[in-house]
């Protein structure tokens, strides 16, 4: 499978954030304020795009935190699916 924007080392390091990610939710560990500690992912297009707080020329936000998880399903996933997941997350925020 391809990935368009994401080589060997990015799509490394999406996955293990993914990884761990999932072993948090799995073992009903606290998910809101998780941090990916191992590393963090590069920096991306939506990062620039959205404007996102910088310090020192590198991003601060969605670089090891849970909006970096959004971040990587968006690269990984058909635009679709990471449409269903944005609407469901508003939808439970919105409750």
């Amino acid at each position: 499978m391809y990935f368009e924007h994401v080589n060997e080392n990015d799509l490394e390091c999406m996955l293990d954030l993914l990884s761990r990610v999932r072993n948090v939710c799995a073992h009903n560990e606290r998910l809101y304020d998780y941090r990916y500690y191992k590393s963090a992912i590069n920096d991306t297009f939506i990062h620039t795009n959205l404007k996102l707080k910088n310090k020192n020329g590198r991003f601060v936000i969605g670089k090891s935190d849970l909006f970096s998880v959004l971040i990587s399903l968006k690269y990984l996933i058909d635009d679709k699916k990471i449409h269903t997941i944005i609407d469901d997350i508003n939808n439970k925020i919105n409750l």
